[in-house]
């Protein structure tokens, strides 16, 4: 219904009636956890998964990894992230991965 836009402490959402709007049954909800840390270590003793698993990490660090490649090139882009790559940008898939070091290599 529109977009949400959270940094620490801070929650501002666009159309402005949807920071009030409860979450239905069967939403994915945003869950409470002040210590990441002990969540993890908690969920490895029940076999639980963590607040943030593998793959909230894994697109997190894309996000990021996507803007940084769109800043340094100064540029728009578009993200296809079933194939994990930029549509149609050489240039910008070449900064996807970088060659491993020797020392590295399997």
């Amino acid at each position: 219904d529109g977009e949400v836009w959270v940094a620490r402490k801070k929650l501002k959402t666009s159309p402005e009636s949807l920071t009030d709007k409860p979450f239905d049954n069967g939403e994915n909800g945003v869950y409470f956890s002040d210590d990441h840390y002990q969540n993890f270590l908690d969920c490895i003793k029940s076999r639980e998964k963590p607040i943030c698993d593998v793959e909230v990490g894994h697109r997190t660090a894309s996000v990021c990894s996507i803007g940084n490649i769109a800043y340094k090139l100064g540029r728009p882009l578009r993200w296809d992230p079933v194939n994990e790559q930029f549509l149609g940008d050489k240039a910008a898939n070449k900064r996807l991965e970088r060659p491993m070091k020797k020392e590295w290599r399997v």
